[in-house]
C-alpha cells in the first residue's frame, strides 16, 4: 500500500493540470513536487503549484478506480 496525493497545477494559458502518484511514506519534498509537475505537464515552464491533496493510503488498484 502507498500513500497516494493528487497535485493541481496552474498553467500560463489559463489551464489546468493534475497527478496522483503514490509513495510509500507520507512525506511532500521538493522534489517529489518537480516530481509531480514533470509528470503532469512535461517540460512547460511557467505552471503554478495550486494545490496537494492527501488521498489517503490504499492500493494502486483502489488509487486509480
Amino acid at each position: 500500500m502507498l500513500h497516494y496525493y493528487m497535485f493541481s497545477f496552474a498553467m500560463s494559458n489559463s489551464g489546468f493540470a493534475r497527478v496522483t502518484i503514490g509513495w510509500p511514506d507520507q512525506i511532500v519534498t521538493e522534489s517529489r513536487l518537480a516530481y509531480a509537475r514533470e509528470k503532469a505537464i512535461g517540460g512547460q515552464s511557467d505552471v503554478c503549484p495550486i494545490a496537494v491533496s492527501y488521498l489517503g493510503q490504499m492500493t494502486p488498484e483502489q488509487a486509480i478506480s
